[in-house]
């Protein structure tokens, strides 16, 4: 899939051990990014005063990371290079109570161009277990950071006694994603949404998985990520091709089972003293369908990059059943 050649994505597990008991809502990857954007804020931005200048938010860390916008537009805000892989106890058993001495452990994975950030992303994650994260802002120490691989089941220790050691150097690539891609069965898949996935068509929520409506989501992601993030963008009119051929394509696609519920999910944003909602879709989708393939590297794609709204919160996190057998 030529489109997202240099795309790349690094997927980082950080194992933390709670040194005051630490207490997580459902919402928890709202939390965690909360967290992280105060962290990045306090230490990671250059220059404030001109965080809206375009060369600025270029070298940036804390722009390029969350606070990045585009001059295409006044307030347009490309999809950020990161999402996280909150705890998915606190999600399904209504939030996480962790002892001081016990450990627990998120995911962040990197996007694109992003990865040399990586330094930068420890010291946030060190930075929230000091000032505390959750209900009664319960402290972490960092016990461990490791690269993980999804497809090839490999990892690569990046931390130890308190220091990083190595970047990332096994991220999820183009080429990977197609191997296994034409290892799958041809005309069945069950995908199996772990977070809340909030997808949206014509403005509105759909309450349970649509193929095409799923892979346009899925490439209007995949585009505004390799735009934003790689070293070769892709004229938009390529892109528009693509997801016109593709989604309609995708409508011969049907839904053989459903077993998705809604998960109702709300969070607060002391930045913008606003309530938010994080709701969507959870559970087990099987499509079948004689095209499926052609959507194989998208959906391997999806499951590092989530998909639809508040991706970047931990939302639409999803993985192939099928890799699991």
């Amino acid at each position: 899939m030529t489109l997202l050649a240099d795309l790349q994505v690094h997927h980082l597990r950080f194992t933390l051990q709670a040194q005051s008991i630490v207490r997580l809502g459902a919402q928890a990857g709202s939390q965690l990014r909360g967290a992280l954007w105060q962290a990045l804020q306090s230490f990671a931005c250059t220059d404030p005063r001109i965080k809206h200048d375009s060369s600025h938010q270029q070298h940036c860390p804390m722009c390029r990371l969350v606070a990045r916008e585009t001059d295409q537009g006044r307030g347009r805000n490309p999809a950020r290079p990161f999402a996280i892989q909150p705890p998915l106890q606190a999600i399904h058993r209504d939030g996480l109570w962790v002892d001081a001495g016990q450990t627990f452990s998120i995911g962040i994975s990197l996007f694109g161009d992003v990865a040399d950030l990586f330094p930068y992303l420890v010291h946030a994650v060190y930075q929230v277990g000091q000032q505390g994260v959750g209900y009664g802002r319960g402290t972490f120490t960092i016990a461990d950071v490791r690269s993980v691989h999804p497809l090839l089941k490999t990892q690569q220790a990046l931390f130890d006694h308190g220091k990083v050691t190595q970047n990332p150097s096994i991220p999820v690539t183009n080429q990977q994603i197609e191997q296994v891609a034409r290892q799958l069965p041809a005309q069945r898949v069950t995908i199996r949404f772990l977070t809340p996935t909030q997808i949206t068509f014509e403005g509105k929520s759909i309450p349970h998985p649509i193929f095409s409506t799923l892979i346009a989501r899925l490439i209007e992601r995949c585009q505004s990520l390799q735009e934003t993030y790689t070293a070769t963008p892709i004229d938009s009119e390529v892109w528009r091709e693509q997801h016109l051929q593709l989604t309609q394509q995708a409508e011969l696609t049907h839904v053989a089972q459903d077993h998705t519920r809604w998960l109702t999910l709300h969070t607060g944003s002391r930045r913008s003293m606003s309530v938010n909602t994080l709701s969507g879709f959870v559970g087990d989708v099987t499509f079948a369908g004689d095209e499926l393939a052609t959507f194989y590297p998208w959906l391997l794609w999806g499951q590092s990059l989530h998909v639809g709204k508040n991706a970047a919160k931990g939302n639409g996190w999803y993985e192939l059943a099928i890799l699991e057998q």
